[in-house]
């Protein structure tokens, strides 16, 4: 079995069965709470490690030696709910829920559908996909494109001091319980995954206002995105574009009010996006492609930003 969702989130590896000799670390003890308060008292002690549990599917390596798990099972965060403007997305639902849920943008069905096997999507949680997200990950990027928010839960005894997670750039004001509930911008909560720890995410919201269309291109249609676009707008003019298949996460290209510059931001986004997979030429102009797709089925007009850099 695999920590998965967020303690200590830095490089995670994804894999069907525990690896011991990858990961170096054995389960000493097992824990499966019923409350979020024992569950984050577990998780934020300084020793032994403790690493928190979800779909199994993923394999948290920044622990060495042994480890005691937490089953996040148990404390009710697999729920899709819709509240007022917002998608409420629990920490611990599935991606094969979020697949087949009518609540769920078509966009975010196709996503997670794409994320991993059948298999592995009965298993995998939506927390622990963003938290072990690398940059082929197709449901952060459509995630990031809609400007989803964790609530981000930490122990009390922590949550004003090292460790807590930062709210700087979330919008709105943060939520607080008595666990230190956070509100966290996914954008922001991404490059802090490496330095985050002793906190749970809860659950996730998305606003339901926006629109958003996704297009990738592959080897196959199961395999893993070489390059990927998400682009999403609002009633207000504002457009938000993402573009994903490589690197350590996916990228937020563009942020702002209308879509003049969305394919030059795109491309720039792309510019040194080479690897074995793919060069970032290829990526740029399959890119150019994809987010003609997605601006059409928005209605939105590019005309003439494909010759612009």
């Amino acid at each position: 079995m695999h920590a998965e969702l967020g303690a200590t989130p830095a490089r995670c590896a994804k894999t069907d069965g525990y690896n011991y000799r990858e990961a170096k670390s054995m389960i000493s003890a097992y824990h499966r709470p019923t409350k979020l308060a024992e569950a984050l008292a577990l998780v934020a002690r300084a020793s032994p490690p403790t690493l928190p549990l979800a779909g199994g599917t993923q394999l948290s390596r920044s622990t060495r030696g042994a480890v005691e798990v937490v089953d996040l099972q148990g404390l009710g965060l697999n729920e899709i709910l819709i509240r007022g403007d917002h998608l409420e997305i629990g920490a611990m639902t599935t991606l094969e829920q979020l697949h087949r849920s009518t609540a769920v943008p078509p966009a975010l069905q196709q996503a997670a559908a794409l994320e991993v096997p059948l298999n592995l999507r009965n298993a995998a949680t939506v927390a622990g996909t963003v938290v072990c997200a690398d940059g082929k990950s197709t449901v952060t990027g459509v995630l990031l494109a809609l400007d989803a928010t964790l609530m981000v839960a930490t122990a009390p005894s922590r949550s004003a001091g090292a460790g807590a997670p930062s709210t700087s750039g979330a919008r709105g004001n943060p939520r607080t319980s008595t666990a230190g509930e956070r509100r966290v911008g996914l954008g922001d909560f991404l490059p802090l995954r490496e330095s985050i720890s002793g906190s749970l995410i809860t659950r996730l919201t998305v606003p339901q206002n926006p629109r958003v269309e996704f297009e990738y291109v592959a080897r196959t249609p199961k395999s893993p995105p070489i390059v990927f676009v998400v682009v999403a707008t609002w009633p207000s003019g504002r457009v938000r574009a993402v573009c994903g298949g490589f690197g350590d996460a996916p990228l937020l290209a563009l942020d702002g009010v209308g879509a003049m510059g969305l394919i030059p931001a795109l491309r720039n986004a792309l510019h040194d996006a080479d690897d074995y997979r793919g060069s970032a030429e290829y990526r740029m102009a399959a890119a150019t492609v994809l987010t003609q797709r997605c601006a059409d089925r928005l209605g939105l007009a590019l005309r003439g930003q494909e010759t612009q850099v």
